[in-house]
């Protein structure tokens, strides 16, 4: 379907080659399938795009192309990749007070991602002042949504101790749950 120009699915199927669910993790393929959903001008397929180029993951790593392939999906109507963007190239909101007004917003409606992406700036003092408590609720809230990323920084901040007690038990079974989320690097530090 995605060669029929299915932007939907030329999305989750580049979703499926990054996390390697039921396939090998391949990056390149990945990225294969979120230009071709960006091209059909799916918002969520350009902000995946971005994050790999950014990252150099599947291409070349280019934070320049990267960021604005985020702002692309930022225009096309994501608030989640406007987050994200900002979070990118820092010079657009030294304040961090749009990233963190649109991740509240958008956590607040059950985005596990921006919850994810929240806890993160609690976690390092990013526009916010530094709150380890606050990142591991957000951190578990992200998790209990869905988001491996949220269980594997929950998990860590329990092996660690960081905000919470040092609880090896809880660290365990976050990490169990990013793996039952398809997270194949959370399988792989269990065995």
């Amino acid at each position: 379907m995605c060669d029929q120009g299915d932007a939907d699915t030329c999305e989750r199927i580049g979703d499926i080659y990054a996390r390697g669910q039921g396939v090998d993790k391949d990056y390149r393929m990945a990225v294969s399938f979120y230009r071709k959903a960006c091209h059909l001008e799916h918002a969520s397929g350009c902000g995946s795009l971005g994050g790999m180029i950014y990252s150099g993951y599947g291409a070349n790593q280019d934070h320049e192309k990267g960021i604005a392939l985020v702002k692309k999906a930022c225009e096309l109507g994501d608030a989640s990749e406007c987050s994200n963007y900002y979070l990118l190239s820092g010079e657009v909101d030294p304040n961090h007070t749009k990233v963190i007004s649109t991740s509240k917003a958008l956590c607040d409606e059950g985005d596990a991602t921006e919850c994810n992406n929240l806890a993160g700036m609690y976690l390092e003092g990013k526009g916010v002042d530094r709150d380890f408590r606050k990142a591991v609720t957000l951190f578990e809230q992200a998790c209990d949504g869905g988001e491996p990323t949220g269980c594997i920084n929950t998990a860590t901040l329990y092996n660690e101790g960081i905000g919470v007690e040092k609880n090896r038990t809880k660290a365990v079974t976050y990490m169990l749950k990013a793996c039952g989320l398809g997270e194949t690097s959370a399988c792989n530090s269990l065995k």
